[in-house]
């Protein structure tokens, strides 16, 4: 005769859900009628674990989220346990028909396919974030406890019976080690520690996205920056973006550990968002009022430079060069601009290498406190002619270092290693000029000018004193207007972006915005025909 639970659940002939040390998982209906179909109910087997099958029941009962398993019915929680019978604590379930993230067939969803472990890190992170908002701390993800609904990537996030009720008393033994080693956060492996944080399940959903990711392989510690576990993410941007993500989830607390699920969601969220992002165009209705301003300027000169000379020989070298995901991400952004402007069909416009001058090593040094070394960088450059010249104008875009320096210290050479961790992006102008006979001869070209954009709500204002680009040190100056390029860098003024690496790629968010304002000055001082020029 088939077994019947609480009076209503029968078990059926069916081979088992899943077993594991402390519980079994059988296939059930209800004989009553009320709840049709086939369930899951998870009969607890080590009777000594009694407190462990409350806490389960009470967090699952607390919490109620799309991607948490719903709990239909369990036992009387004050049923006392007798040995002597079968036992009959149990709770029962919604049937998983997917199986879990190790069912055969299910990783190869996942192995190399970004977009599908997003899906499900999303939905993780969401059940977590719900989880941790009501107090509670799962202490056990792994992928045995992500169940799917059926064969797509919907999911439920399942067995909270180590967790850990923050308002309530522990119910584990003092010195008892919890959750899957493979999987576990580093401060837990010890056992016995008391203070659990959402962090600990951070750690452990970072473990399983790389697990999924790979199909299955299991990542030891934190060694996501070994050559064997980390060259799944040589496949483009968004996977070194996800490796990003990662470092900074499967990481000691010390090493900085992102500690708020909110956070882990907004990353894949934004990695998740990459492409739609990369096609939007960086330059405003504004920018482009200006830039054809600036090609109705550049047609006159070029009618009137073809009456008075023979035509001209233009020629132009486009190099590509990334400095990991940002230098991906400005090229990709310039290269966009670029086109937008050469399809207009009425000068050369190319994203290529940084120019420099001869022996030239670029920086920006300013206060007492701080300076900026060039790491990489591009530029977009357009040329045209003037007479026996041909002129180019660059938007220089620099990715840089940025320097602490100690105070009265006057810098004659650069420090080797940065004393802070953190860049900045310096949008900058300038002016080259290759006369004819440079042409021929293959000579560098002449700087004719060079500065630095200021900030939109800048220009137009009246500042006291300039800063040295060369000392750094304060240079007393009588008080000047701030016009749309300066010859000085002062961060009040110009424009520039800092950011730390553990930011991107959320940098873009402020990045986008940027690189479009950079765009515009750009344009509006070419329009403006080199003149707002602050001295």
């Amino acid at each position: 005769m088939a077994q019947i639970y609480g009076d209503r659940w029968r078990l059926i002939d069916a081979p088992r859900l899943g077993q594991g040390g402390q519980s079994e998982v059988f296939v059930v209906v209800d004989i009553t009628g009320e709840h049709p179909g086939q369930y899951a109910l998870k009969r607890i087997r080590n009777l000594t674990r009694r407190e462990r099958f409350k806490a389960e029941i009470e967090a699952v009962s607390r919490l109620s989220h799309p991607n948490i398993i719903r709990l239909v019915d369990h036992s009387a929680l004050d049923a006392a346990a007798d040995e002597s019978k079968k036992p009959s604590q149990f709770l029962v379930m919604p049937v998983a028909a997917g199986g879990d993230l190790t069912t055969p067939g299910r990783l190869a969803l996942y192995r190399n396919s970004i977009d599908s472990v997003i899906q499900i890190g999303k939905q993780i992170a969401s059940a977590l974030t719900a989880a941790h908002a009501a107090n509670v701390i799962h202490r056990d993800v792994k992928p045995q406890n992500i169940l799917f609904t059926g064969n797509g990537h919907e999911l439920w996030t399942a067995d909270f019976g180590i967790c850990l009720i923050r308002d309530q008393e522990r119910h584990t033994e003092a010195d008892e080690v919890v959750g899957p080693r493979e999987f576990m956060a580093p401060e837990l492996a010890g056992g016995g520690k008391l203070d659990v944080t959402p962090a600990a399940d951070v750690y452990s959903l970072g473990k399983v996205l790389y697990y999924a990711l790979t199909g299955g392989t299991l990542l030891p510690r934190e060694r996501l920056h070994e050559p064997q576990y980390k060259s799944v993410f040589a496949q483009g941007e968004r996977f070194h973006s996800l490796q990003t993500l990662l470092m900074r989830m499967i990481c000691t607390m010390e090493a900085g550990r992102i500690t708020d699920m909110a956070e882990v969601t907004r990353h894949l969220e934004g990695i998740e968002q990459w492409e739609q992002q990369a096609r939007v165009l960086p330059i405003d209705a504004m920018g482009l009022s200006a830039l054809a301003e600036l090609e109705r300027n550049v047609r006159e000169q070029e009618r009137v430079a073809a009456e008075a000379a023979a035509q001209q020989d233009q020629q132009a070298r486009i190099q590509a060069a990334a400095r990991g995901g940002v230098i991906s991400w400005l090229k990709s952004e310039l290269t966009k601009a670029a086109a937008e402007i050469t399809s207009r069909g009425t000068f050369k416009c190319e994203v290529c290498p940084l120019t420099n001058a001869q022996n030239e090593r670029w920086t920006a040094q300013i206060a007492v406190a701080d300076a900026y070394l060039e790491v990489d960088g591009l530029e977009l450059r357009l040329e045209r002619s003037e007479g026996t010249v041909m002129r180019r104008d660059l938007l220089q875009v620099r990715l840089c270092n940025r320097f602490g320096v100690r105070q009265n210290r006057t810098i004659r050479s650069l420090p080797s290693k940065a004393e802070t961790s953190d860049w900045a992006v310096i949008p900058s102008y300038r002016q080259l000029s290759i006369a004819r006979g440079q042409l021929a001869s293959r000579q560098p070209p002449s700087a004719v000018f060079s500065g630095f954009f200021a900030k939109q709500d800048a220009v137009g204002s009246q500042r006291v004193g300039k800063q040295s680009q060369r000392l750094v040190r304060a240079v007393a100056q009588p008080s000047y207007i701030v016009r749309r390029v300066t010859r000085s860098f002062h961060p009040d003024v110009n424009q520039h972006v800092e950011f730390s690496p553990s930011d991107w790629p959320g940098a873009t968010a402020r990045l986008g915005p940027a690189l479009s304002d950079a765009i515009k000055s750009f344009f509006e001082f070419l329009a403006a025909d080199g003149s707002d020029i602050s001295a």
